[in-house]
């Protein structure tokens, strides 16, 4: 894994059920798709949720079968043109869509990187 990947928090034996990850993004100004490095949960059907800095839901997957894994774009509602945290959040299905946040012992299922200009900081 490079320096820029995120690991989900664990619980013991979390891995086992579910696994999200989510790198750092630095694809110009502009984002209307979150790329995914991996997401599955073998409890139950899920989405994957993409909040913004301020926490609000800005884009949603299809839902993924228990078991399989995912990798790839996840569509948002709305362009993010800041450089900012993003959270995806593993969530249960109700209704086709996304209900509640999803746990293993406890925790919820999440990963967040940085989109955005990553340039900051770099020694020039």
């Amino acid at each position: 894994m490079d320096g820029n990947t995120r690991h989900l928090r664990m619980a013991e034996g979390y891995s086992d059920v579910a696994t999200v990850t989510i790198d750092n993004q630095d694809r110009g100004d502009a984002f209307d798709v979150i790329t995914v490095e991996r997401a599955r949960y073998d409890a139950e059907s899920f989405v994957i949720a993409v909040y913004d800095a301020t926490m609000n839901i800005v884009g949603t997957s299809s839902v993924i079968d228990a078991g399989e894994t995912f990798s790839g774009d996840v569509p948002l509602e709305e362009t993010l043109t800041e450089t900012q945290t993003v959270t995806i959040v593993l969530h249960d299905v109700e209704s086709g869509e996304a209900g509640e946040p999803l746990e293993v012992n406890d925790i919820v299922v999440l990963d967040n990187a940085t989109i955005g200009d990553l340039s900051f900081g770099e020694v020039r």
